[in-house]
């Protein structure tokens, strides 16, 4: 396989995973934070010969496909998260930092597994409350959920007219 032929197909494999939709299953949740998490292979649209591509072996893979799984499934890895025990939140969460994710494929069940630590969930949740921050306007005023994410403005009160018999004359 050419270098072209190598990226083309980079491309559609992740492009077949961006746009397959699969549903993910929470595998394992472990004491000190480790979350494993599964998708399946035919979900994912990957096919036996997919899996010999070097693409799946790379660093980028691994952790673009995973955080996408974790982002997509934003309520499930919150619900884990703040499942966690407030007294070991801080020594397990705020003390540890999600770094790569861990990656194995197993051809026979036809899953792919990836291995995570909560904290990146954390981690994804502070930087889109950053975006929100910055987002907002200098009034401190927050996005209207209910008016397709605008954010209020609040207008002085428009002066009534006052009529020329209020004015004695």
């Amino acid at each position: 396989m050419n270098k072209l032929d190598k990226q083309s197909s980079m491309r559609e494999i992740l492009a077949k995973v961006v746009k397959s939709g699969a549903k993910i299953k929470v595998e394992d949740v472990s004491p000190n934070g480790d979350v494993v998490f599964s998708a399946n292979l035919d979900d994912l649209g990957i096919t036996r010969g997919d899996l010999k591509h070097p693409i799946l072996k790379t660093r980028f893979f691994v952790n673009f496909v995973g955080e996408l799984f974790v982002r997509t499934n934003a309520d499930t890895f919150i619900s884990i998260l703040t499942g966690f025990d407030q007294k070991l939140y801080d020594k397990i969460i705020c003390n540890c930092k999600h770094t790569d994710f861990g990656m194995s494929v197993n051809n026979a069940e036809r899953l792919a597994k990836w291995q995570m630590h909560i904290s990146l969930v954390q981690q994804i949740l502070i930087e889109d409350f950053d975006r929100v921050i910055e987002c907002m306007p200098h009034n401190g005023n927050l996005p209207d959920v209910e008016n397709n994410g605008k954010f209020h403005t609040q207008t002085e009160p428009e002066e009534e007219e006052v009529s020329s018999e209020e004015d004695g004359q």
